[in-house]
């Protein structure tokens, strides 16, 4: 099959990086992938070794600024339509807001069928996201819609989205490179000064209202002396600035360490004693999978797939309050999971393979 993937860019979002591994997938199991995006703009170049041997292309030129940028999305089908007919794929898997309206619209009266890809999930989201959901309820139903999980399916539908084939297909990940290394653990707790019997709570995503980083400064603030915390991820400055102080406030500046997204996050993931993801919403989090091959049990909302990737060898939060966060951690410290039994559930559920199989299956139904 001739598959084209459409994702927004290949900047560090954990959606658009996982379209790419599955595109590379897909070459690696005989298909011939393409790569589209609506720009190029902030690429990192970890996403892009992904895409090695795999046609590249970019509908926008540019990425215009400001309100602007709106009229360019609203414009961006036409290059779009054009780029299906000169290429001809078998297939369109769309993934996101704007690259599944873009996908259908620009598919519009075309023999290219379309599937469209649903990481999120419930929750509250911005204007630029709303539009492009309103848009894609006003066409035509795509071929399929498939989603991380439930509450994908869920979302979609309470707006008037649907699709002739609906399908959850689990997130996977590359558990060849997320495994436990204790050797390198070691060096990110002494690059943390983690003293000798201190316990390091961790948190990875970016810096945004949705990941909730308050609500989790609060819970942690209520944590012994002994326990740190190690956020990772890049964000806003403004925001950055208020997550800072709220730690100086809760007087656990001293204990709170602030990491951009880093290359060797298998090392960070098995350095942690847990992962605490108390978001308001998520499509995976890829993150609790990612540390969970690494052998660290987790903490997460009752959101997404984070249910089903912890089953019962962590703890789901059904409040998600300060003070069930934090007697979820003191609980899972004083008896944590077997570091091989994590590993074992996503060798078992949620690697690549799984995840490129059901898509595979999916769009050769549909072709």
């Amino acid at each position: 099959m001739r598959v084209a993937f459409l994702t927004g860019s290949l900047r560090t979002g954990g959606a658009e990086r996982m379209h790419a591994l599955l595109a590379r997938s897909f070459l690696e199991h005989g298909h011939d992938p393409l790569f589209w995006t609506i720009d190029a703009a902030g690429d990192t170049h970890q996403n892009l070794e992904i895409l090695n041997g795999i046609p590249r292309n970019s509908i926008l030129r540019q990425r215009l600024p400001g309100p602007a940028r709106l009229a360019q999305l609203l414009r961006a089908w036409r290059p779009l339509r054009r780029l299906i007919g000169e290429l001809q794929p078998d297939v369109v898997y769309a993934s996101l807001d704007w690259a599944n309206w873009l996908a259908v619209r620009a598919s519009v009266g075309m023999a290219v069928p379309v599937v469209i890809g649903i990481p999120g999930g419930v929750g509250p989201i911005g204007w630029k996201r709303r539009i492009p959901d309103r848009l894609l309820a006003r066409e035509s139903p795509p071929a399929a819609m498939a989603a991380y999980s439930r509450d994908g399916l869920k979302a979609m539908r309470s707006k008037g989205i649907g699709a002739g084939i609906e399908r959850i297909i689990p997130p996977g990940i590359d558990c060849d490179r997320f495994t436990s290394c204790a050797e390198k653990s070691a060096c990110i707790r002494a690059e943390l000064n983690i003293p000798s019997g201190g316990v390091l709570v961790g948190h990875v995503g970016r810096l945004h209202p949705v990941k909730d980083h308050p609500l989790l400064l609060h819970a942690f603030s209520k944590l012994p002396g002994q326990a740190y915390l190690l956020c990772v991820g890049h964000g806003d400055q403004k925001y950055a600035t208020f997550l800072r102080k709220l730690a100086e406030q809760l007087g656990v500046a001293d204990r709170v360490q602030w990491w951009p997204h880093r290359d060797d996050m298998p090392s960070i993931y098995s350095a942690l004693d847990i992962l605490v993801m108390p978001s308001i919403s998520e499509g995976g989090p890829l993150v609790v999978a990612e540390a969970m091959a690494c052998g660290t049990p987790c903490i997460t909302s009752a959101v997404g797939a984070g249910p089903e990737f912890v089953g019962d060898l962590g703890i789901v939060l059904n409040r998600r309050t300060e003070d069930a966060i934090a007697e979820a951690i003191l609980s899972l410290l004083e008896s944590p999971p077997p570091t091989r039994a994590c590993r074992q559930r996503m060798l078992e559920h949620f690697t690549l393979s799984h995840m490129t199989n059901a898509t595979i299956g999916l769009l050769e139904q549909i072709v």
